[in-house]
């Protein structure tokens, strides 16, 4: 599948709705794998897709299902916080705990580490996602990048995601 990589700023707008939104969640927030340390690149990989999608003043979900409800789909968002430009020969993750999640599919984030600008990697459908995942154990090296597996997950390549721009065109097309 090919994928299209969009880059987005993170604009003052975008910054501005991350944060109301990192200061109205728990200061743990329980689902994440960093235990909270990624709770405002999260919400900053949120707000980036809602700016995208040209949702960026609606409502916040804040469910443990999904993130982001869109054109009738309800979509998990997954960010990272990176020091590089990411590759599509690189991995989309779900943690091992969250494939329970009741959502239609995952979208795919990257936020550089400095907050400044992130990248929307594209999505995928829950059920596809199942379909094309590799089970990674926790404290294993991961065989196609050496990386130690801090928490268990599964992950896809970002080249098997859909691209991003599909969604704008939900639902004219098929959806996730």
């Amino acid at each position: 599948m090919e994928n299209h990589i969009i880059r987005w700023p993170v604009t003052p707008a975008v910054m501005a709705a991350a944060r109301a939104q990192a200061d109205s969640m728990p200061s743990e927030y329980r689902y994440s794998i960093l235990d909270g340390d990624g709770l405002l690149p999260g919400c900053v990989g949120e707000q980036i897709v809602k700016d995208y999608l040209g949702i960026l003043d609606t409502p916040n979900v804040n469910t443990f299902d999904y993130d982001i409800l869109y054109k009738g789909q309800q979509l998990e968002l997954k960010t990272k916080t990176v020091t590089t430009i990411p590759n599509p020969m690189y991995e989309a993750t779900v943690p091992g705990f969250n494939p329970r999640q009741k959502c239609n599919g995952y979208v795919f984030v990257r936020v550089l580490d400095n907050l400044r600008v992130g990248w929307i990697l594209g999505y995928i459908s829950k059920k596809e996602f199942m379909e094309k995942k590799r089970e990674l154990k926790q404290h294993n090296v991961d065989g196609s990048n050496k990386f130690l597996v801090k928490a268990s997950c599964y992950n896809v390549f970002i080249h098997e995601l859909h691209p991003p721009e599909n969604m704008l065109k939900w639902p004219d097309m098929v959806s996730v």
